[in-house]
């Protein structure tokens, strides 16, 4: 057997069959190998408690979605699809609850959703869909659907009813956000696309918990109705004033790869955020932080490839946090608030112009992992 080849009894998940462990440890089951190798496997009702399976399109004939009819799996996998649409049986499983034809190469879906009449979570990530079907925006059940890495231009008209919460659009040449096509019930909304501007109607999703929102952005709705809202992620070209117009509810901000949100600094609106427990800003051209981030009970902060250099204000660093990022800055010296840091468990200074790690650092009482390497000084 190869490492390739799998058999996990505490997982249930098997990529092969040597008959080394009883058919009822299988839950989940890969017939990448028997597509592959050959390998031979026992007839699917023979793994009673099977109830997930991946399998490579080719193999998906109509004798193994009969197979498959007969039972009790709720969960597909098709891979290696290169056809325009989906396998054949797809749609003759009405007992499926998530499907996944991510990275299949579709360009369209046939109207045939509403015969998966108990599906709740859909995965079509990669692929070159540009609309989706009426019975798919109209279904009933769906509550997960992913559509990142696709090509849809315009916003998906939902049904009024939709119970859909969590929704991807990331990836797509979508430069229009339309509000109103949206399902009222959100409350992960990733639209990580060209868009340029999003109105305040974003708002009126009052569910909302998690948000990812542009690459391009150059404002930002108001979303301080979003009492619940969690945790953001942002690209733009945003500025200061995007943190007045962030709910206070925040315990995650994050700027998104390293798209700039053209902030020069960690601005004294910080101080809104009192729930606030990750800040991540990395790629942006900060130069200082406001005194008010030292109130903000911050467990994790990325300033890492910012412009901090040997800034006086590392002074207003939380004592709160446990992970601290503070790579390739120019820094040249270790600033004294860091031997501060009691709670700090992991903290990262590589790529800067130091010449050593003061041992009250490295003395630190709870520090697990510290990365300093590639210094230049």
């Amino acid at each position: 057997m190869t490492a390739e080849y799998t058999e996990d009894p505490r997982g249930g998940y098997f990529n092969c069959w040597t008959g080394r462990y009883p058919t009822s440890s299988v839950r989940m089951l890969d017939l990448y190998m028997a597509w592959r190798d050959g390998e031979k496997f026992p007839p699917l009702a023979a793994f009673a408690n099977l109830t997930a399976l991946s399998v490579p399109a080719e193999l998906l004939t109509r004798s193994l979605v009969a197979e498959v009819a007969r039972t009790n799996i709720t969960a597909l996998e098709i891979t290696m699809h290169e056809g325009p649409g989906p396998p054949a049986g797809v749609f003759e499983l009405p007992r499926l609850e998530a499907l996944d034809l991510s990275g299949c190469e579709l360009e369209a879906l046939p109207d045939r959703f509403a015969a998966l009449p108990r599906l709740t979570q859909l995965d079509l990530a990669h692929n070159a869909l540009v609309e989706l079907p009426p019975s798919l925006c109209a279904s009933p059940s769906l509550t997960r659907l992913d559509l990142g890495f696709n090509q849809i231009s315009h916003t998906p008209a939902f049904a009024p009813d939709s119970r859909l919460a969590q929704l991807d659009l990331t990836a797509n040449p979508l430069q229009v956000l339309d509000v109103a096509r949206l399902p009222r019930g959100l409350t992960v909304l990733k639209a990580q696309a060209a868009l340029e501007e999003v109105s305040d109607a974003l708002a009126e999703l009052v569910h909302l918990r998690e948000l990812a929102l542009g690459s391009e952005l150059r404002s930002l709705p108001d979303l301080r109705g979003l009492a619940g809202l969690s945790t953001l992620q942002l690209a733009g070209r945003l500025g200061e004033p995007l943190f007045d117009r962030l709910p206070a509810s925040l315990a995650e901000l994050h700027g998104h790869g390293s798209h700039c949100m053209a902030l020069v600094r960690v601005p004294p609106a910080i101080g809104r955020f009192s729930r606030l427990r990750v800040l991540e800003l990395p790629f942006e051209p900060i130069t200082e932080l406001a005194a008010e981030l030292r109130e903000v009970p911050l467990e994790r902060l990325v300033l890492s490839s910012t412009r901090l250099a040997d800034t006086p204000t590392y002074a207003h660093l939380p004592g709160s946090l446990q992970v601290l990022e503070l790579a390739d800055v120019g820094m040249t010296r270790c600033p004294p608030r860091i031997a501060e840091l009691v709670e700090l468990r992991e903290l990262v200074l590589s790529a800067n112009r130091l010449s050593g790690i003061p041992e009250a650092v490295r003395s630190l009482p709870r520090l697990t992992k510290l990365r300093a390497g590639d210094m230049r000084g």
